[in-house]
């Protein structure tokens, strides 16, 4: 008779793992979406709730420093190369970058493209190679160097939502 109860202490544990995976790949893909802050006041967070146990601009999976696709247009990489979309943001970033000293372009005299911002994480991830330690840090946590200084310029300028564009003077500019 000791049987059913041993089965069901067995399926509440089972389904008390499940729900704890289930709560970390959601919080993985909300990372790796670059989910925007709810704040529609400003781009930056002072006070509220504390920042997540994860960072928007490393992957949870790789441990990678990465930035969500800008150009989503179903074309190859050499027609965007030689027609670049262009975010917005990506000006006011690198100048955060150039600021800090950490300017990584060929020509800082040219619009910061695609190319520039896939040069900058090539050399934040080499800078931080131990994914393990990436995936530790948290969402406005101080890191040293070109990864820190990655990381305080996206959370300025990359974290803006589109529909907050115009209170900072963002616009997009059309594709020629």
């Amino acid at each position: 008779m000791k049987r059913p109860k041993i089965y069901l202490a067995l399926l509440v544990v089972c389904g008390s793992v499940l729900g704890a995976a289930l709560a970390v790949v959601v919080t993985g893909a909300a990372s790796l979406a670059g989910t925007p802050p709810n704040d529609t006041t400003s781009h930056t967070r002072e006070d509220g709730p504390p920042p997540p146990p994860f960072n928007r601009w490393i992957s949870p999976v790789s441990g990678k420093f990465s930035v969500p696709e800008w150009d989503d247009r179903h074309i190859s990489a050499e027609e965007k190369a030689k027609n670049p979309a262009i975010d917005p943001r990506w000006k006011p970033f690198s100048e955060c970058l150039a600021a800090r000293k950490l300017e990584t372009r060929p020509d800082p005299t040219r619009p910061f493209v695609k190319a520039d911002l896939d040069r900058l994480l090539n050399g934040v991830n080499t800078s931080r190679p131990d994914p393990g330690a990436n995936k530790r840090i948290r969402q406005g946590e101080a890191v040293q160097g070109l990864a820190g200084g990655f990381l305080e310029c996206a959370d300025e300028w990359l974290s803006i939502r589109i529909e907050d564009f115009s209170k900072f003077g963002l616009t997009i500019p059309p594709i020629e």
